[in-house]
């Protein structure tokens, strides 16, 4: 079989898709997800393997410009990563820029179909909080007034989150709750075991208990 016949195939394809948002518990949460014996997680959470914005945001890559970015994985890259995982029932992609742009929750559910989608939400503030400081080793720029207008504004819309989830609910929400296979989690505690039952009943797999100091 050519490897363009085995990208073809679907049983490898990712199937649960932590897309964010950026800075909101998505690694922490792959991690614990990962101790499923049914769940796959790959060496690398985030492929970005469908990012194809001019841009990357400056708050996120700590690059005013724009232009710096994460690795961006080819389909052939990314089939050897989710490849490996093809016997489990899910497998992660936990790629946060695919909720820089509302457009990628079309994408996603073009490349696989029947994916189950996670997106995480945290109070705006933190989310700050917490970029700055990520990424204070790149920009350096003491004055978080200055950083606001200069590494965020110009990039406000990859950001926000209401056009984001709108998408993804249109794409994998369904209004009967019959096949809705879009969850959007408050990360106030996802080390809580009543937010790992609620996420197991979602995904139809067996409970187990997380060990949240795995992570």
């Amino acid at each position: 079989m050519t490897t363009t016949q085995q990208i073809a195939g679907q049983e490898w394809r990712p199937n649960l898709f932590i897309a964010g948002f950026a800075k909101a518990g998505t690694t922490e949460l792959s991690d614990y997800l990962s101790q499923h014996p049914d769940i796959f997680l790959p060496f690398e959470k985030e492929p970005n393997t469908f990012y194809d914005l001019a841009k990357y945001p400056a708050y996120f890559s700590g690059d005013r410009s724009g232009n710096a970015r994460k690795r961006i994985f080819s389909l052939d890259d990314y089939y050897n990563l989710f490849s490996k995982g093809e016997k489990y029932r899910y497998r992660i992609d936990g790629t946060v820029s695919y909720t820089f742009d509302p457009k990628f929750s079309h994408i996603l559910k073009s490349f696989s179909e029947n994916a189950k989608v996670i997106l995480l939400i945290r109070n705006q503030a933190h989310r700050l909080a917490s970029i700055y400081f990520q990424t204070f080793v790149y920009h350096k720029e003491n004055d978080f007034s200055r950083w606001l207008q200069e590494y965020l504004v110009p990039y406000i819309r990859t950001f926000m989150y209401y056009d984001k989830v709108v998408a993804y609910y249109q794409e994998f929400g369904d209004n009967n709750n019959s096949n809705n296979n879009l969850r959007v989690i408050e990360t106030n505690n996802l080390g809580s075991e009543d937010v790992h039952k609620q996420i197991f009943e979602y995904l139809e797999v067996k409970p187990i208990k997380i060990n949240i100091r795995h992570k």
